[in-house]
């Protein structure tokens, strides 16, 4: 399933550090982390363990730009509760086009 990422206007590339871990969000509402669809409950289980192992692990989320705020909202707090400290979210430039 495609993910239509939301645009900015600065060209600056996000780079992923070598421990961040990538949590895409699709239109739909579903949750991939590792190539795997996850549940909310999931995706804090699964990160709490990694945290628990390589404390500065990063997480990159990527949703889709259609997404309703309130579900990137609902992730957003699944993965404060997994006790990642540093939480960046991807977009694409506008410059890409």
């Amino acid at each position: 399933m495609a993910i239509n990422l939301p645009r900015v206007s600065s060209a600056a590339s996000m780079q992923n550090p070598p421990e961040s871990k990538i949590v895409n969000l699709y239109l739909d509402g579903s949750i991939e982390m590792d190539s795997r669809r996850m549940s909310l409950s999931e995706v804090t289980r699964t990160l709490s363990s990694i945290v628990r192992k390589q404390p500065q692990t990063d997480v990159v989320v990527r949703p889709d730009g259609s997404l309703p705020i309130q579900r990137l909202s609902e992730v957003m707090q699944a993965i404060h509760a997994s006790g990642v400290h540093r939480v960046n979210l991807s977009s694409r430039s506008n410059l890409s086009r």
